[in-house]
């Protein structure tokens, strides 16, 4: 590698659904977000790519959307999901609206919410990532968007993301705090790839379900609440 390669940021995440706070700082801090849609995933796994959390007056409410189930086996890659339509995702729209309709930014926000739930996109990647991109031009995050199935990676698990790095040409590597039970940081300073940590911790905003701050709440909670200038502060 050039000593005087300037430093470039990757950041390798599936495309989660109405992802919270943290996803959209870490993609801020990056030079290039690679979108991981081609590993295989358990259809009905509980993973963040189908569900997230909002704060009710009545408690916690978890968003979960169902999957078609695949004919030939459980897995599949997360680019071929599709949403499974014969659920009424009209009634999870309307429980959304009644939850923030007295938030002070309801009505510039909730048409975002609309545009997922009213889509007639069948595959969930396609849609979250319509969604997430429509936010980082809200909140003004101009990172470049990468797909990992349009690369021809071939590699698994540490040596996968060495190798979307390394088709990056990444300097630095930003990952999650859940990378840490499992990755091997070795691995990748082997191959001249610093490592980043995502340690995001939001400072309390105003909430207007809860009577203590909840962390970890889908990006709409506070894009409802605070509306777009006060959350861009809270990710930048």
């Amino acid at each position: 590698m050039d000593i005087f390669m300037s430093k470039k940021i990757v950041t390798i995440h599936q495309p989660d659904f109405m992802p919270w706070l943290g996803f959209f700082y870490k993609i801020n801090r990056a030079d290039t977000y690679v979108v991981l849609d081609h590993v295989t995933n358990k259809y009905n796994d509980q993973s963040w790519f189908r569900r997230v959390k909002l704060a009710t007056k009545m408690g916690d409410f978890w968003l979960t959307i169902s999957v078609k189930k695949p004919i030939k086996s459980s897995f599949i890659p997360i680019n071929e999901m599709e949403i499974n339509k014969s659920v009424n995702y009209i009634k999870m729209l309307k429980t959304i609206e009644q939850t923030y309709a007295n938030a002070p930014f309801f009505n510039d926000i909730f048409p975002f919410v609309q545009k997922w739930f009213m889509s007639n996109e069948p595959l969930l990647s396609r849609r979250n990532m319509n969604f997430i991109e429509d936010i980082m031009q809200l909140l003004k995050i101009d990172t470049k968007i990468i797909y990992s199935s349009g690369l021809g990676c071939q590699f698994k698990s540490n040596e996968l993301l060495i190798e979307i790095l390394k088709s990056q040409n990444a300097t630095t590597y930003l990952c999650g705090n859940g990378a840490e039970g499992y990755q091997k940081d070795e691995l990748f300073l082997e191959k001249s790839i610093a490592l980043e940590y995502n340690k995001f911790k939001p400072k309390a905003y105003f909430q207007s379900n809860t009577k203590s701050f909840q962390s970890g709440l889908s990006v709409i909670d506070c894009l409802m609440n605070i509306g777009p200038k006060e959350t861009q502060k809270i990710i930048k």
